[in-house]
């Protein structure tokens, strides 16, 4: 295992000790074994450590290993385009991730938020050149406004976009005015689900317990944002999603585009283990509110595809469907 610069929180996607040798490459000594005891420890740049050991390897002819990695991505990318082309109403959050995407300048910066917006973002699809930031070690809501801030005031002549969810937007609603009064040409997505949702799916996957205190008003933060002095555009249709975009993104000033999307959409389709499928189906079945379209969502032909472990679980998703 290769740890180049990175000191990650989700402990799912780590080796166990044991499990794998390590090389960890970071220029803060401090941060070494952090997450994982390293074989190997490396303090210093990670592009010139890089570019150093790069000599040092080989190619090796047996390839299966990459091929079938390859194949994996592959496949994640079909996944994900089938989501982004949807057009179900509610809409899909990666309908907007797509569309995003797609128009973002060569030098975009992108600042992210905590909650399940997280793993919306990281399905933006982005390119050298570009530039993304979110507060992964703090896992801190409401940083995405702030962070793009400061990304516009350091880097005028580049397009930032604050990419955050409706949790996060509501903590901070202040910041749009701060917006406004700089004329800040930040564009602001929220991915608007009215509810906490990542600690929903958590409850449920983690713990098998039906969602408690995770339910949000529905905000138009549209109509915030133009209190506040921002273009504000309200999208509940995926039809309209990639205009609304394409305006806030060429607007002179500071814009939100507030997308109503689907809650029930799991974040946890393709990196779900076996024990949280079988938590969610019976969270499911003791009276999850909603249920039945969030087991609906899951046994999208997609989502199965893509969930080596939805499939055990099928028949209690089809009973609670």
């Amino acid at each position: 295992m290769l740890i180049v610069g990175s000191s990650s929180g989700f402990a799912d996607f780590w080796a166990r000790p044991g499990q794998a040798r390590a090389v960890q490459i970071d220029n803060d000594g401090a941060r070494i074994g952090l997450r994982f005891p390293p074989d190997v420890a490396l303090v210093g740049d990670a592009g010139a450590t890089l570019a150093a050991l790069a000599d040092r390897l080989k190619r090796r002819d047996e390839r299966s290993f990459l091929q079938r990695c390859q194949q994996m991505r592959d496949r994640w990318w079909e996944y994900e385009n089938a989501q982004a082309a949807s057009a179900d109403v509610p809409m899909k959050p990666q309908v907007v991730t797509g569309h995003l995407a797609d128009l973002l300048a060569a030098d975009a910066i992108v600042t992210g938020d905590a909650g399940t917006v997280t793993v919306w973002q990281g399905r933006l699809r982005m390119t050298t050149g570009q530039r993304f930031t979110f507060s992964g070690t703090n896992c801190s809501m409401a940083a995405a406004v702030p962070y793009a801030i400061g990304a516009q005031t350091a880097f005028p002549d580049r397009q930032v976009v604050a990419f955050q969810g409706d949790g996060g937007a509501s903590m901070l609603m202040g910041s749009l005015a701060t917006l406004a009064q700089h004329q800040l040409p930040v564009t602001v997505v929220v991915i608007n689900n009215a509810e906490l949702g990542l600690i929903v799916w958590e409850q449920m996957a983690y713990l098998g317990n039906v969602e408690h205190g995770c339910k949000l008003s529905r905000i138009d933060f549209a109509k915030v944002a133009e209190g506040c002095g921002v273009r504000g555009f309200h999208v509940e249709h995926p039809s309209d999603v990639r205009e609304a975009l394409q305006q806030a993104l060429t607007h002179s000033g500071p814009a939100l585009v507030d997308c109503w999307v689907d809650p029930a959409v799991s974040p946890f389709a393709e990196t779900l283990q076996p024990e949280q499928a079988e938590n969610i189906a019976a969270a499911l079945g003791h009276g999850e509110p909603g249920a039945a379209t969030k087991a609906a969502r899951l046994l999208e032909p997609d989502v199965l595809a893509i969930s080596n472990h939805l499939g055990t679980v099928r028949q209690q998703l089809e009973q609670v469907r």
